[in-house]
């Protein structure tokens, strides 16, 4: 059995869902639908065949502010114990523990669960957390466009490794959710008062923080 795990950190939201696929390929349609219900909801076939593919074929892939890892489920279950643990102790260096029975708890599950290597996985969770942070685009604009009713959008225009993206976000004075328009679709933002109480420029740039 292999476990494809998908992790979203965007601003203060983290999110891991967990997707179980047993052999040595995906179920297309039951991924897809899996994807569908995600907070950063997927729109098109396109976008399950191509991370299936990537994942596939590098054990890796990435779509939006998602990452996805494609891995045996004992393999899974050990990094996530490690990282837990590694987490509870302040994500200090294993070698550098100062508690001593900091130290031992946190020994004591890389031998119960059989990793060979903790060092390797903490690292790879520290450059993951670096390559998320230089894969933020940065804010260019927002404009404020109103509308009927109360309702009014900021449309958006962001630069990301040369490429500008607009994105309008469309909320109302009186307290509706904040729904976001990008590439075509509408995806509401999952408790989208976690970035402020009122949709303006400092909850956008809150947003991409």
């Amino acid at each position: 059995m292999y476990v494809i795990t998908e992790t979203i950190h965007h601003g203060e939201y983290h999110n891991v869902r967990t997707f179980r696929t047993d052999g040595g390929t995906i179920d297309l349609a039951a991924f897809e639908a899996w994807g569908m219900a995600s907070p950063y909801a997927w729109r098109s076939s396109d976008v399950a065949e191509r991370v299936a593919a990537d994942l596939a074929a590098t054990g890796e892939a990435a779509h939006g502010w998602a990452r996805y890892t494609l891995t045996k489920s004992d393999e899974q279950a050990g990094r996530a114990a490690v990282l837990e643990a590694w987490h509870a102790i302040g994500e200090q260096h294993p070698d550098d523990i100062a508690d001593e029975e900091d130290r031992e708890r946190f020994w004591n599950v890389v031998e119960r669960h059989g990793v060979a290597d903790p060092y390797a996985i903490i690292l790879d969770a520290i450059n993951e957390e670096d390559e998320e942070e230089a894969a933020r685009p940065r804010v260019i604009s927002i404009t404020r466009a109103d509308g009927v009713a109360g309702q009014y959008a900021l449309e958006v225009a962001t630069e990301h490794a040369g490429e500008v993206t607009l994105v309008s976000f469309v909320g109302s004075t009186y307290g509706a959710p904040v729904v976001m328009v990008w590439n075509g679709g509408q995806v509401p933002v999952v408790d989208w008062k976690r970035f402020g109480d009122t949709l303006d420029e400092e909850w956008v740039r809150r947003f991409y923080a």
